[in-house]
């Protein structure tokens, strides 16, 4: 299996401003991270993270889901990230949407399933229940939305193992060390890669955040050293490391049994 090339831009998200995240991106970001085989974006990142889901929310045909698919065609490369989008379902209407544009225009989704009580995210967004598994080149990537990260079941790899696991969030400063720990332990006892792409700046609502996104190999070793400016984070991920060392330590097959399932 070839390796893949996995980047990501941490960076201070305009507040509830879409159009300029979206000029930001195209203009500043993405002509300097070619070429790259996945280009992700952290939560909600044309947004911020807002409860103003009536006023934000877009649909599936939206301006800024149409961007997302025009970029991933222009550069040959998926595109992730994830943004408040209207079902138009009146019994589950909004959800915090991880969209996955693939080079060839099609489209793949996954709604954030921990919603974060403690900040109102219930009261707003409803709760996804599926999971989402990507092939990239033959490695399986399974994303993940910010407080996904502090529940270990849901988060479990099983088989078919999936080869590596994306978290974007708006993670604040004050857990950050947190943020560092669990992503370094999802990393170990699911002997996969993982990126944690997290944003900068202070949001609306006075939350400040200060980056700290990090690539960590299948054994928990960082990859590359934490930063708290805006900067993109770029990783090139070896198959055979994986692979040689699910050989060599072959805990996954001794995982106890859960109870989801993919779909």
């Amino acid at each position: 299996m070839e390796d893949i090339i996995i980047s990501g831009i941490q960076y201070d998200i305009f507040w509830e401003s879409p159009d300029k995240n979206i000029l930001f991106l195209e203009n500043d970001v993405l002509p300097k991270i070619n070429p790259s085989d996945i280009m992700i974006f952290p939560e909600m990142f044309t947004t911020g993270f807002t409860l103003n889901a009536k006023a934000y929310a877009e649909p599936m045909n939206g301006a800024s889901v149409q961007w997302l698919c025009d970029m991933a065609a222009q550069y040959h490369c998926h595109m992730v990230g994830s943004m408040i989008i209207d079902t138009k379902n009146s019994a589950k209407k909004y959800v915090n949407r991880l969209i996955w544009a693939r080079p060839d225009g099609n489209l793949s989704w996954y709604d954030k399933h921990h919603l974060f009580a403690i900040g109102d995210e219930h009261t707003i967004y409803s709760q996804g229940n599926d999971w989402l598994i990507m092939t990239v080149k033959g490695w399986r990537i399974r994303p993940f939305i910010c407080y996904d990260l502090r529940f270990p079941a849901w988060t479990r790899n099983r088989f078919p193992f999936f080869d590596v696991s994306i978290f974007i969030a708006n993670w604040p400063a004050k857990r950050i060390n947190h943020w560092k720990s669990l992503l370094v332990a999802r990393a170990i006892e699911n002997q996969c890669y993982i990126m944690g792409l997290n944003r900068t700046g202070t949001d609306g609502n006075r939350i400040h955040y200060n980056g700290n996104s990090i690539i960590v190999d299948p054994q928990g070793d960082i990859m590359q050293e934490p930063f708290s400016s805006s900067q993109l984070i770029k990783q090139s991920l070896s198959y055979s490391n994986l692979s040689n060392w699910r050989n060599q330590f072959p805990v996954l097959q001794d995982a106890d049994e859960i109870s989801f399932s993919y779909s």
